[in-house]
């Protein structure tokens, strides 16, 4: 006790050292607990963002059973066991409620014998709520049918309509009446779970049946169905119930619940069926999705362990310095302890005291200051919701700092407390304090450093490599320890006679302090982590929002529900007709990378994408993309009339156009038989009644009655007339049509030739061969689509050898000239980039299905989403720049380098701490010093210069070498971490950022010379003649 009252006293009476220990304890304690704090919110943040994202295949709960293979069982028999298996409440804590349906794939519905194409036919429980019924109402009986708006338009029907749904052999079961509509794009998740009832499309075969709508009915209905009923139910994860300590249990969790060899919970409330319930199953990706997830946060792991580690080194060096510094101080006292007979166990504990006792107080305050931090960090940077939690690492770190800074302490007060009584009573012992720098350290060091970045070189994860830069830093500060006596004793020899009284004052303190030089290790150690983490953050965050500019293609990108891709086109055109604002685009997966389409014309203005990752410039994009062609499209609408004179021999010909509507497909109508001599031939357009249509080509066939053989003639084509008047098939010119036809579902590649336009027609030579039909096209569009690819694009599966050709629209194998390859927008360095018109004019049939975009530029305004869904565009969902480049933030690598972003600033504020708290810790011990020489008539401000200039010295030579560990340190470092942050985006830039990092450097040194300045000042002050008579307090 006598100890602690004494501590406390000296305490009080050395407030202002006090203070300064106490402040520099306090940021080392709040450094050491801030690295596994923000770790621990970092991961949960990885953890939370990950799982909202991921899509809910991925996440959910799937649990189904199927009537094939246990037909004993009724459908409601199989839905209750399905239900049973869903229903578990082992997942309540992290998903929602099961959702429950009864479904038949392949139902065939039909009116009154006319078959209408393949639908499911299903019952969801709550479906009358979860989706928007247009008209009518719905199914709540046996016996009734709801579909979906389109459906009942294009099958010609009316509600009250009698509908077989071709589901069960029963017809009295399969009848059922229509009695409402609804809209498809309306169907909420939480009822139709992984399900979607918008399912319309035409399949590519033009034999094969339209897939439908979905059709709903009541749930009676399908129970009485004969057919392969399949009951499915579906539980999504609830993303934000989920946090980083729950992982484990969840996982454990859903590997049990997924589980096929443990026994389905039994089902309550059900009449016990013989033989056991029907067979159920239940699926999910989440394990594997968590086991994907998993490095990434061990590399937060590591890196946090990296961080903590040389903060807590950082630290305890620090301490280290400071209370050194104070102890001599203390010498006197620690001598009367002595000569009052106090024990050496009693002199060591009073000795210790007051320093454990500041770093026992600076433990708490530390650990709240670093809790408060990480609150700001986690609701600035992190996902919402994100948990602060006071992890086991948390009170490790801090215990570690703790211990590691009571050691410090000892170390620092061993001198005085071994030191001879009457050395500690001289005012100026002229004892040199002397730097523990053995050469086992330093090599030590320097060893950890290599060791460092041969692991960074070799691509390795371990955590000594992230340890490099605070290694380098301290292999660099303890060799130049080495180096700057030798140079300051140089300095010395230089200026010992000559009038530059300041520089010799400074030069010999360097030369005769190593004590100083501790400083120099500190700062290179706590700038070369800034630098690092100032480069690596900019380099990084550069990086990232290239990666985001790639990824998303534009400012915003709508994806959108439309009928077509012409549709689409005309949408963005109506809605902005100045081209500077929204583009159409579509993106499939054609089996190579995929394919990205966009409106050639519009791309520059729109996109974010960078053109020069294809080394092109942004003003070639267009005429690249869309080069001008030998004519403009032909346009015909309503109906085409046309004379045809021809001759020839061998088999009639039969005569075909093709006209592509606006939807942007073609279609083929036959004209007729050609006769000889000269006829007229006259059809409908159906698809060009409503809107005009572009003629394609003329076609020359066998008719398929017929046998096949060489026919050989003329045609001249000319007095064509559309339902709007005369159309010129001349105005393309002779170069204008060319031989074949290339947007068909089967090719022509030849067979007619246009060989003149006398007389304001088409004179045409034609020769059918048995395998080779003849057409002629107009040449608005390119034979081969130029395209630019990604650099690791491959090449589409079957596609022949030689040839220079990717997977289209619609699947069909189409030529591309490849203009330049490198990284596309969305697609990155996979896939293909065309232009979204001549991608269409190389489509010969229905198109595959498509992911229809309007991307926006960052200036669009409000209205244009409007003026789209007025033209029938619905949108689906949303991506915008500000979104993915927010989410790339919170990715691990960026969590990371944010991490040493917060370890550089801790180690700066320890830095600058410890010089100014050494200025005013040892500014008694420097007075005596500097009273006596202006006891001998030095100037006062020659002494000033001399103690600023040797502070600058010191600060400066440990922010240059400290500044080029880190950048050195940030170039062994920083390629595998960028590298492994976005390895598929944009062409990569390692740094160094040379403006912030300059910047930094400069602030630093600027603080650092007031620091300097204040305390050469303020030594200087008290440097009094009159303190030299003083007696030792």
């Amino acid at each position: 006790m006598e100890a602690l009252r004494l501590a406390l006293r000296g305490l009080r009476w050395r407030a202002g050292s006090s203070a300064a220990v106490l402040v520099v304890s306090v940021v080392a304690m709040a450094g050491a607990a801030l690295g596994p704090l923000y770790a621990s919110s970092a991961s949960e943040s990885l953890v939370r963002d990950a799982l909202a994202s991921a899509p809910p295949v991925t996440t959910g709960v799937l649990s189904r059973g199927n009537i094939a293979g246990q037909t004993q069982f009724t459908p409601n028999q199989l839905a209750q066991a399905v239900q049973a298996r869903a229903a578990d409440p082992r997942l309540d804590p992290w998903y929602g409620p099961p959702t429950l349906s009864l479904t038949v794939l392949q139902g065939s519905p039909s009116i009154e014998g006319r078959a209408l194409g393949v639908a499911e036919v299903s019952w969801y429980r709550g479906q009358c709520g979860g989706v928007t019924i247009v008209s009518g109402r719905c199914p709540d009986g046996p016996g009734q049918a709801m579909v979906s708006a389109r459906l009942l338009k294009d099958s010609h029907a009316r509600l009250g309509t009698t509908m077989r749904l071709g589901i069960t052999s029963d017809p009295r079961a399969d009848t059922v009446t229509l009695v409402g509509t609804y809209d498809p794009t309306t169907a909420d998740p939480a009822v139709w779970g992984l399900a979607h009832p918008d399912q319309y499309s035409t399949p590519s075969n033009p034999d094969a049946p339209d897939i439908l709508d979905e059709v709903l009915v009541d749930q009676a209905t399908m129970e009485r169905s004969n057919g392969d009923v399949a009951a499915v139910a579906f539980r999504a994860l609830n993303a934000e119930s989920v946090h980083l300590g729950d992982v484990p249990a969840l996982r454990a969790t859903v590997a049990t619940v997924t589980d096929i060899t443990i026994a389905p919970p039994p089902i309550v409330g059900a009449p016990q069926i013989s033989g056991g319930p029907p067979a159920t199953l239940s699926i999910s990706g989440l394990p594997d999705f968590l086991d994907s997830l998993q490095p990434v946060l061990d590399n937060v792991a590591a890196t946090s362990f990296a961080v903590t580690a040389q903060l807590v080194l950082l630290a305890w060096f620090v301490l280290f310095l400071v209370i050194a510094a104070t102890s001599e101080e203390r010498s006197g006292e620690i001598a009367l302890a002595k000569l009052r007979g106090m024990t050496p166990r009693s002199t060591v504990a009073f000795g210790l005291a007051e320093p454990v006792i500041l770093l026992v107080v600076a433990l708490p305050v530390g650990a709240a200051l670093a809790y408060a931090a990480d609150v700001w960090l986690t609701r600035r940077y992190l996902v919402p919701g994100t948990d602060v939690t006071l992890t086991p690492l948390v009170g490790l770190a801090l215990l570690v700092c703790l211990l590691g800074g009571a050691v410090a302490a000892g170390l620092a007060v061993r001198g005085i407390l071994t030191a001879p009584v009457l050395e500690q009573l001289r005012r100026t012992s002229g004892r040199r304090a002397r730097l523990v720098r053995s050469s086992a350290v330093d090599a030590a060091a320097v060893a950890l450093a290599a060791a460092g970045i041969y692991e960074l070189n070799r691509g390795g994860s371990d955590s000594l490599a992230l340890l490099a830069p605070g290694l380098i830093a301290l292999a660099v500060g303890l060799l130049a320890v080495r180096a700057l006596p030798w140079l300051a004793r140089i300095e010395v020899a230089r200026t010992r006679r000559s009038p530059r009284l300041a520089s010799y004052l400074s030069s010999r303190n360097i030369a005769r302090r190593p004590s100083g030089l501790r400083i120099v290790v500190l700062l290179s150690l706590a700038v070369g982590l800034a630098v690092f983490a100032v480069d690596g953050w900019v380099v990084s965050a550069d990086n990232r929002a290239d990666l985001a500019r790639a990824q998303v293609g534009a400012a915003r990108v709508l994806h959108v529900h439309a009928g077509s891709a012409g549709q689409l086109l005309a949408a963005v055109e109506q809605a902005d007709p100045s081209g500077t604002h929204a583009m159409a685009a579509t993106q499939s997966d054609n089996g190579s990378g995929g394919l990205l389409t966009v409106d050639a014309s519009r791309l520059a203005a729109v996109t974010s994408w960078d053109p020069g990752w294809v080394h092109m410039a942004p003003a070639d994009l267009a005429a690249a993309l869309h080069p001008p062609q030998q004519t403009d499209p032909l346009p015909v609408q309503g109906s085409l009339t046309l004379t045809a004179t021809y001759q020839g021999q061998g088999e009639p010909v039969l005569l075909s156009v093709v006209v592509r509507s606006a939807t942007g497909l073609p279609s083929s109508v036959t004209m007729g038989v050609l006769r000889r001599g000269s006829h007229s031939y006259t059809v409908p357009l159906p698809t060009c009644v409503a809107a005009a249509c572009s003629l394609s080509a003329f076609t020359f066939t066998h008719p398929i009655e017929l046998p096949a053989t060489n026919t050989v003639g003329t045609v001249v084509l000319g007095d064509a007339r559309d339902a709007q008047g005369p159309v010129d098939l001349t105005a393309p010119g002779q170069t204008g049509w060319r031989s074949g036809a290339s947007g068909l579902v089967n090719r022509i590649d030849s067979g007619a030739v246009v060989t003149s336009l006398d007389g304001g027609a088409l004179h045409v030579k034609i020769r059918v061969e048995p395998i080779a039909d003849g057409a002629i096209e107009v040449a608005d569009h390119p034979l081969s689509l130029p395209v630019l690819q990604g650099s690791n694009a491959v090449k589409a599966s079957g596609a022949p050898e030689g040839y220079d050709v990717i997977a289209g629209l619609d699947g069909r194998f189409t030529d591309v000239q490849i203009l330049q390859t490198g990284v596309l927008p969305r697609l990155l360095r996979s896939g293909t980039m065309a232009d979204l018109p001549f991608a269409l004019a190389a489509t010969g049939t229905v198109t595959d299905p498509l992911d229809y975009q309007v991307w926006l530029s960052p200036d669009a305004p409000a209205s244009i989403v409007t003026d789209l869904q007025a033209s029938g565009l619905s949108v689906v969902r949303e991506e915008s720049l500000d979104s993915t480049q927010a989410e790339l933030d919170r990715g691990g690598t960026a969590l990371a380098l944010r991490l040493f972003l917060l370890a550089a600033l801790v180690a700066l504020v320890l830095g600058a701490g410890t010089l100014l708290a050494n200025a005013y810790v040892v500014i008694r011990r420097r007075a005596y010093e500097l009273a006596a020489l202006r006891a001998i008539g030095a100037p006062r401000s020659v002494l000033v210069r001399a103690a600023r200039r040797e502070q600058v010295a010191l600060a400066l030579t440990g922010v240059v070498l400290g500044a080029g560990a880190g950048l050195v340190a940030a170039g062994i470092a920083l390629p595998p971490l960028v590298d492994s942050a976005g390895a598929d985006g944009p062409p990569l830039w390692y740094g160094p950022a040379w403006l912030p990092v300059l910047a930094v450097v400069a602030v630093i040194l600027a603080v650092l010379a007031v620091v300097a300045d204040v305390g050469a000042r303020r030594t200087v002050r008290r440097a009094m003649p009159d303190l030299l008579r003083q007696v030792q307090e």
